[in-house]
């Protein structure tokens, strides 16, 4: 009876065994199918759609390429997703080469950007940064201190011209495009009334949309040795 008992107990373990050494294959199997399923996490160097929304005169709908100028397109994005941009204005007009905005508000006062001064890597050839994106009509470019590569920040630029944008290329980072139909908006800001390049009128940037659910990581920061924005 003693023998019989051990006997049965021997095949209960055995067939334990195997039932756990299936379900170890299995685990297997399934992580193997979801190695093969499609990624949760959407490359970050894709291109972004995006809407610039100017009180008055309209949408202009634009085109970020992360995939040339990272640093550029996160930064710009981490602004515009933390409202930075609404309410700014456009505070230059350099008649027939470009208009730039995104320094000050509407009372011609400058912002604060979001977690204190910052700048964020030039990505331009002459940082030893290859971007690839060209300079033309409706580029998008970020400002910069002429004496420092790294110190752009939160003023950028949208070409009027490609011929003019041309002396640019190099030592200026462009991260995005305004499309045909936008740039009919940014050709009518640009005929606007200058005092040297102080525009005679108000152009008010509403909101900037971003037309991503991906969260797109924040720029690498540039910290100043100094809390104190220039």
């Amino acid at each position: 009876m003693k023998r019989i008992i051990v006997l049965v107990l021997c095949l209960a373990m055995l067939v334990m065994g195997v039932a756990c050494t299936k379900g170890g294959s299995g685990t297997g199997s399934d992580t193997a199918n979801n190695a093969d399923a499609t990624p949760t996490i959407v490359p970050v160097y894709d291109t972004v759609e995006a809407t610039l929304v100017f009180e008055g005169y309209g949408r202009v709908d634009v085109k970020l390429y992360p995939q040339y100028a990272p640093q550029s397109v996160f930064n710009f994005l981490y602004l515009a997703r933390n409202n930075y941009f609404n309410g700014t204005i456009v505070h230059r007009i350099s008649k027939g080469f470009c208009i730039e905005l995104g320094k000050v508000d509407n009372h011609n006062v400058p912002k604060e950007v979001p977690g204190g001064a910052y700048g964020i890597k030039g990505e331009f050839s002459s940082n030893n940064v290859n971007n690839q994106l060209g300079f033309g009509e409706g580029t998008l470019v970020w400002a910069r201190d002429p004496e420092n590569p790294d110190s752009a920040c939160n003023s950028f630029m949208i070409m009027l011209d490609a011929n003019l944008a041309q002396g640019l290329v190099g030592d200026y980072a462009p991260f995005g495009k305004v499309t045909a139909e936008g740039m009919k908006i940014i050709k009518k800001i640009g005929k606007i009334k200058v005092l040297g390049e102080e525009p005679t009128k108000v152009v008010e940037l509403i909101n900037v949309e971003i037309h991503t659910t991906f969260e797109f990581p924040e720029p690498e920061f540039i910290r100043p040795s100094s809390d104190k924005a220039d």
